[in-house]
């Protein structure tokens, strides 16, 4: 009987050092995870962030070439107005 409680003994101990590495190898892995977690988030802002000011910078590009566009139409008209008085007054 004492033999048996010995065995028994020994296999909790047995049990009881796998479940404490387990516990640790869980520390470690979630310790890794996090890390990675962090890693990633901050590579996946910087790139947001530069597609942001990438759309910034297209947006101001493009708002210049409809105020070019606009003084060229302007432009145009006045020119066409100035050529169809001078068609008129060489008649």
């Amino acid at each position: 009987m004492e033999q048996i409680l010995k065995q028994i003994l020994e296999n909790q101990n047995q049990i009881l050092k796998t479940l404490q590495h387990q516990g640790k190898k869980l520390d470690s892995l979630e310790k890794s995870q996090l890390r990675f977690e962090t890693s990633i988030e901050n590579e996946i802002i910087d790139k947001i962030r530069a597609l942001f000011d990438a759309r910034e910078i297209t947006n101001e590009q493009l708002t210049k070439v409809i105020e070019k566009l606009d003084r060229i139409e302007v432009d145009t008209s006045y020119l066409a107005n100035r050529v169809s008085t001078l068609e008129k007054l060489a008649k």
